[in-house]
C-alpha cells in the first residue's frame, strides 16, 4: 500500500508496512521514501541520511543569505545610523561573515557526505553523478572549497595575496547559480 505524505515535496510518497504495531491503513510506516528520483531511501539509515541532507541544505541557505547580507555595505552603513547599531556591534560584522561562511561550509560538507553515503549504499553513485543534480552538486562543492579553504588554512592564506583571495570570493556567484539549479 502507498501512504501519501507531504514529505519534503508535494506528491512525495512513503510506502511500506505499518510500523510500531500500527494497524493497516494508518500513515505510520517504515519503508520507502521517494520525494523525487534523486532523493529516494528504502532503509532507516537512508531515510536518516535524507533528513541530514535536507536539514543541512536548509542550514546552508540560511547561512548563505546571512553571509551575503553581512557584506552589503550600503545596508550596514544605513543600519549604523539607526538604533540597530546600538544593539548590534556592526564593527564586528566581518566576524559574523566568517562565522556564516564556515556554517555554510560545514552544511555543505554534511550535505554532500550524507548524499554520497546514501548513494553509495544504494549503488547509485555513478548514475546520479551524471545527472544535473549530481553535476551541479559536485561543481558547487568544488567552488565552495575554493572559496573557503584559502580562508581557513593559514598556510594557504599567507601565500595568497589579498587580491587573489578576494577574486576567489567572487566564485560565490557561479556557486549560487549552481546551487539554485541543484535544488530543482
Amino acid at each position: 500500500d502507498d501512504y501519501p505524505y507531504l514529505l519534503w515535496a508535494p506528491g512525495a510518497y512513503m510506502t511500506g508496512t505499518p510500523a510500531f504495531g500500527a494497524s493497516a491503513g494508518t500513515n505510520i510506516t517504515v519503508g520507502h521514501v521517494c520525494p523525487k528520483p534523486s532523493l529516494c531511501g528504502e532503509t532507516t539509515l537512508q531515510i536518516v541520511l535524507l533528513v541530514v541532507s535536507r536539514v543541512s541544505a536548509f542550514i546552508m541557505y540560511s547561512a548563505m543569505a546571512n553571509t551575503f547580507a553581512s557584506k552589503c555595505h550600503a545596508t550596514i552603513y544605513f543600519l549604523s545610523r539607526t538604533m540597530f547599531a546600538y544593539y548590534v556591534p556592526l564593527e564586528r560584522i566581518h566576524n559574523y561573515h566568517r562565522f556564516c561562511g564556515l556554517t555554510f561550509a560545514a552544511g555543505a560538507v554534511a550535505h554532500t557526505a550524507a548524499h554520497l553515503v546514501r548513494l553509495g549504499i544504494r549503488k547509485e553513485l555513478g548514475s546520479q553523478l551524471r545527472t544535473t543534480v549530481g553535476v551541479t552538486g559536485v561543481l558547487a562543492m568544488t567552488l565552495m572549497l575554493m572559496i573557503v579553504v584559502p580562508m581557513l588554512v593559514d598556510r594557504i592564506k599567507k601565500r595568497l595575496s589579498y587580491e587573489t583571495r578576494l577574486a576567489l570570493h567572487w566564485l560565490f556567484i557561479p556557486q549560487m547559480i549552481l546551487c539554485f539549479y541543484h535544488a530543482q
